[in-house]
């Protein structure tokens, strides 16, 4: 079993240094219950009331997902940055200081084509789920770090919430992140056309799925499953 698992690390180590050769890795297993008992926030590309520039009263770690890492050049703690399919590679060019977490092995790279050579900042790697969702969620912290595995579902938050639970957070703030799916609502309260925030700039040219209530429904799931405290920042009233 550990010459498995250290084999499984080589090989995940292989990868990072194949796709990113000037990077900073960290160990995933570096990160199992690391901050305890501690607060995040996590920041989506959904609308929201909330004022981006107080991002910079923050202290407590941030972690963006997609496109919402433009936002990090308000934060002034400690930050991540998450994201899945492989349009969001451009998001690289343009993350300065969060600490880029990352599936390896799964649809963000598939072709030499996308390694970046330039990207020298710190990354955690991880792989996708070898087994059946359900078992991975009742996987203990060890476990997970012996697997280097993360629960995938709809959404980039789902693996995002399954990293904070890794890490042993246990209040978590919520920030674009409501899972509003009405078109006519977002278009005229917003401005919104596509479920993203307006305010944001679409670098990775995504379209979206129009699953946000699919994407809402799991979040608030797996938020049970770990046992987390949220609380959602910006909410429309009407909402």
């Amino acid at each position: 079993m550990q010459e498995t698992e250290a084999s499984e690390k080589v090989l995940l180590s292989s990868r990072i240094a194949h796709y990113f050769p000037k990077a900073n890795q960290i160990l995933f297993a570096s990160f199992n219950n690391k901050f305890s008992g501690r607060n995040c926030y996590i920041v989506g590309r959904g609308p929201t009331k909330f004022e981006h520039e107080k991002l910079s009263l923050i202290k407590d770690p941030i972690f963006f997902i997609n496109d919402a890492v433009l936002l990090e050049k308000y934060a002034s703690g400690e930050t991540f940055f998450f994201a899945h399919g492989r349009k969001m590679i451009p998001l690289l060019q343009r993350v300065v200081k969060s600490v880029a977490v990352l599936v390896i092995d799964g649809t963000f790279f598939v072709k030499d084509s996308q390694i970046i050579r330039n990207y020298s900042g710190d990354i955690v790697g991880y792989h996708w789920h070898k087994i059946g969702k359900a078992e991975l969620l009742k996987m203990s912290r060890d476990e997970i770090a012996k697997n280097n595995e993360l629960y995938t579902h709809s959404g980039t938050i789902h693996s995002v919430l399954h990293f904070i639970w890794y890490c042993g957070f246990q209040n978590i703030f919520l920030i674009g992140c409501d899972g509003i799916n009405n078109k006519v609502f977002l278009k005229t309260f917003f401005k919104s056309k596509d479920g993203y925030d307006p305010r944001l700039e679409n670098i990775s040219r995504t379209n979206p799925w129009w699953n946000y209530r699919t994407i809402r429904h799991v979040q608030n799931r797996l938020i049970k499953i770990f046992e987390l405290n949220p609380v959602y920042l910006g909410t429309p009233d009407r909402f």
